[in-house]
């Protein structure tokens, strides 16, 4: 989580976890942000691999 960020009263509708706010007004899901950032990071190793 991003300092200055806050909990909001809405929930992700992929995964239901609650929504934070950043300092510019941008709503996001930490829990799905990071398992996006996971699938990634998880993409480039197979492509090293191959």
């Amino acid at each position: 989580m991003l300092k200055g960020s806050k909990m909001l009263g809405e929930h992700c509708k992929v995964c239901g976890f609650p929504l934070f706010q950043d300092r510019e007004g941008n709503k996001y899901c930490v829990y799905c942000r990071t398992l996006k950032e996971r699938e990634v990071v998880e993409k480039e190793v197979k492509r090293e691999v191959t």
